[in-house]
């Protein structure tokens, strides 16, 4: 369970500085730079970044469960002091939809 915690750890960590340098490679970006395409068949930056968000739900909303098992003991049972990092992952989850 330990080595769990400490995945599931690197695994928000790693999705913080994620975001932190998404957000940095947009700073300045405007919206309409933002949805211009080099080619008309080629993606605009938006899209690109509404793709990367649609996989990330799916993935993280299967994660979930196992999630909840490391850190509570068993999916659907977090509550009280241990269920802070999951309520923070169904937060993110709900947050990037």
């Amino acid at each position: 369970m330990a080595s769990d915690q400490s995945d599931i750890r690197a695994l928000e960590e790693a999705l913080a500085a994620i975001g932190a340098d998404a957000r940095r490679l947009l700073e300045g970006l405007t919206a309409e730079r933002g949805v211009w395409r080099a080619e008309p068949d080629s993606w605009s930056v938006a899209q690109c970044l509404d793709h990367l968000a649609t996989s990330n739900r799916v993935y993280l909303r299967a994660m979930e469960p196992a999630a909840e098992d490391a850190i509570c003991g068993r999916p659907g049972t977090c509550a009280g002091p241990r269920s802070g990092r999951a309520v923070s992952i169904r937060r993110d989850l709900h947050e990037s939809r």
